[in-house]
């Protein structure tokens, strides 16, 4: 009889995926809460913006010792699933490529100093500790118990942990971010979260994954984080899109995109691979009995 993980709360043993489905309930809510008490019961200072973004990192800690995954914190690999997520890199650099290129071309355009520039990034990096904590080194270590047996429980992990990770985004309806625009949103974040729990499973190191998610966040976001012409915080970028309708060229090209997650997705958990995790997982566990 194999030996179970005792560090999980026996009801998310049992439950694996309903349990994943909670974080994202659990997740929802303590970010709405904390943004409503920050912005609307306190008085908005430099002082309360920094404090927010402190305890919007502190509480997935929480969750994740809560649930039983902090010794997701402590795995190695770093190097090694940067290596896997070299892709993910790729893509970042790709985005922020262009949007500087463009940046260059525009005329009158008034840049950040350098200080308010490494100060607009820093957030990034807070996003993609929280978003991994929960979604990764919780979600995804919650149902390897049940599922990382074979190829098949491996996608289940995948997929499911990735669904997650896409829903999550809805929340952003709540900020002022059209429906349209959330729906887009979480469909392109659900088949980015494939990758994300490919490289994870394959690579192990959480810190890694911190930083291959800041990394394209960043990306995506440097016309703001660079400028003052296009200043704005993620929150306000993400309520700024309020658009109703998707046009037909963008909506092929979100489409080829997010194939394009899924087939590198599925070449990093390939069957020759899948047994590698396994393996490794059955390693880590013996030597946690």
């Amino acid at each position: 009889m194999e030996e179970k993980n005792r560090s999980l709360p026996g009801w998310a043993r049992k439950n694996p995926v309903i349990t994943c489905f909670l974080l994202v309930i659990l997740y929802i809510l303590l970010r709405r809460t904390t943004y409503w008490i920050f912005t609307q019961l306190l008085a908005q200072s430099t002082v309360t913006e920094w404090t927010y973004e402190i305890v919007d990192v502190v509480w997935p800690l929480i969750i994740t010792i809560a649930f039983g995954c902090a010794g997701a914190y402590r795995k190695g690999g770093f190097l090694g699933t940067l290596r896997i997520g070299g892709a993910l890199i790729l893509y970042g650099c790709f985005f922020g490529g262009i949007r500087i290129a463009i940046l260059f071309t525009e005329p009158g355009i008034e840049w950040q100093e350098p200080l308010m520039m490494l100060v607009n990034v820093i957030p990034m990096l807070f996003v993609g500790f929280r978003e991994e904590s929960v979604f990764r080194a919780c979600a995804v270590n919650v149902m390897k118990e049940k599922y990382l047996k074979d190829r098949k429980g491996i996608i289940i992990i995948t997929v499911v942990t990735a669904l997650c990770f896409g829903i999550m985004h809805m929340q952003n309806v709540f900020i002022g971010q059209s429906f349209v625009g959330s729906v887009d949103q979480s469909a392109n974040a659900a088949c980015l979260g494939i990758v994300f729990a490919a490289v994870y499973l394959r690579g192990g190191s959480i810190w890694a994954m911190m930083l291959i998610h800041a990394f394209i966040d960043t990306g995506s976001m440097l016309s703001n984080l660079l400028t003052k012409t296009y200043h704005s915080s993620a929150l306000q970028f993400i309520a700024g899109r309020t658009e109703n309708t998707v046009d037909s060229r963008t909506a092929v090209l979100k489409a080829v995109t997010c194939v394009g997650y899924i087939l590198v997705a599925f070449f990093i958990i390939r069957r020759s691979k899948c047994d590698e995790i396994i393996e490794r997982y059955r390693e880590e566990t013996a030597g946690e009995k």
